[in-house]
């Protein structure tokens, strides 16, 4: 398969991976953890395993000759000189996928293959739903679009109407808990604040207008304070977790098309951030700039 991996091969993809997830879907052994440990530290689940075997196969059976990365395994090239790389989350949200909820999806984006992929390589989105089987697709400078309707996200800035989630899986959750107290003061009464663990799903939110913003603090926090590196060891079994960008690469694109604004928890651009291995990534993701400039300023670090 040596063209353009296209839109309608990616969805294809994240169909049969759904189709193999499914009959586990919710299952009390599908709670199960398996020996081994994803590269970013985090439990592999029984799904995780079945939906990792599922791309591999998928992608064999096509003969497919570029290369993919996930969370369980890394790099995985089909020949020596790949054009374009998969950035593969088989599952982003496991916990909600192995209790049946929603908040739980496959997320495949497609980059060109450079020496070190970077995020402006990115060139294409696919979300999957694994509960609704709703899919969210985006091409970059095309827009986004879920089960085939324009998306667009919310243009009002009233921080008291906020809803938003944010992300401590593997985290000190104390100590991120002291930089958003100010948001969540201001946005629980009037709003809401959520906790899905999976990024790719809160992301999608702010595209469709159901949610305005998500945070994951954890990278600049550990920056601002080296002293607590033991404290996310602690937490993340070892291991310093933050965001991965296979978590949420897909859904970036996906909620920039629709008029989001995604950065760092600096305020900066994430678009010369590598790709496929970066382990101090942070999130400041909301609806629009003038919402996104009034949650950076009330953080304080």
């Amino acid at each position: 398969m040596a063209f353009c991996v296209k839109l309608e091969f990616v969805k294809k993809l994240a169909d049969e991976m759904r189709k193999a997830i499914l009959p586990q879907f919710g299952k009390f052994a599908s709670k199960a953890s398996e020996k081994n440990v994803a590269e970013s530290g985090d439990t592999t689940f029984k799904l995780d395993t079945i939906a990792e075997d599922k791309l591999f196969e998928f992608l064999e059976t096509n003969n497919f000759q570029d290369a993919y990365y996930s969370e369980d395994r890394g790099l995985v090239k089909f020949s020596e000189n790949p054009k374009f790389v998969l950035v593969v989350d088989p599952i982003d949200g496991t916990r909600s996928a192995v209790c049946g909820l929603e908040s739980s999806v496959i997320s495949i984006a497609v980059a060109n293959c450079t020496q070190k992929p970077k995020f402006k390589d990115l060139i294409l989105g696919v979300i999957l739903e694994i509960k609704t089987g709703d899919i969210f697709w985006a091409e970059k400078g095309k827009g986004s679009f879920k089960n085939g309707i324009p998306l667009k996200s919310n243009s009002h800035s009233d921080l008291k109407k906020t809803f938003w989630a944010f992300e401590t899986v593997g985290r000190p959750y104390l100590e991120i808990a002291k930089i958003l107290a100010p948001l969540v003061k201001v946005t629980s009464i009037e709003a809401g604040v959520f906790l899905f663990s999976s990024s790719a799903f809160s992301l999608t939110r702010i595209a469709t207008g159901q949610f305005d913003a998500y945070l994951d603090i954890s990278a600049r926090l550990l920056k601002e304070n080296p002293i607590l590196a033991e404290k996310f060891r602690d937490a993340g079994n070892g291991k310093i977790i933050t965001v991965f960008p296979y978590d949420i690469v897909a859904a970036k694109l996906i909620l920039e098309e629709a008029g989001g604004i995604v950065t760092d928890a600096f305020g900066n651009s994430i678009e010369e951030e590598k790709l496929l291995t970066n382990p101090n990534l942070s999130l400041l993701v909301a609806s629009n700039k003038e919402l996104h400039k009034k949650i950076y300023n009330l953080l304080e670090f």
